[in-house]
């Protein structure tokens, strides 16, 4: 989100007690992916590029045609390039993986699905899901454990 609009979105709801703001780097999905590139938690059954997308986690330098396509196209590619080498491969790879969501809706549901299964799953078979802190904030704050400023 640009940060001249977060900043006025944080002044207008400033002292406001049912409303707080929380915001990441883009999206939630993608936000999701960039602390999660190495699981494959996030990998649903039947995601677009599903196969690229897991060799991207295992290697950054493994960028497959496809998935260099989707950047090229979505002028992604020229943003990338300006990040510092160490962030390199974390947005590399949430990138990709928000370009190949296709229709969020559906994606969501399925991912929750996924989630509580691997909730579920026995400890072995669990995989790890790292929740950025901005969305663990907001989560917090709407079941009232936390306060706004807190």
């Amino acid at each position: 989100m640009g940060q001249l609009r977060v900043t006025t979105l944080e002044s207008k709801c400033n002292g406001v007690p049912n409303l707080l703001v929380c915001h990441g780097s883009k999206t939630f999905e993608y936000d999701l992916a960039l602390a999660n590139w190495r699981s494959e938690v996030l990998l649903i059954p039947g995601i677009a590029h599903e196969a690229g997308l897991r060799r991207l986690a295992t290697n950054p330098a493994d960028c497959d045609d496809t998935l260099a396509g989707l950047l090229s196209k979505d002028g992604a590619k020229e943003s990338l390039d300006r990040l510092a080498p160490e962030e390199l491969p974390k947005a590399l790879y949430a990138t990709c993986y928000l370009l190949s969501l296709g229709r969020k809706g559906e994606i969501a549901f399925d991912l929750m699905h996924q989630l509580r299964e691997n909730l579920a799953a026995t400890p072995d078979k669990k995989l790890l899901l790292d929740i950025p802190k901005h969305i663990e904030k907001a989560v917090r704050w709407a079941c009232r454990q936390i306060t706004a400023g807190g």
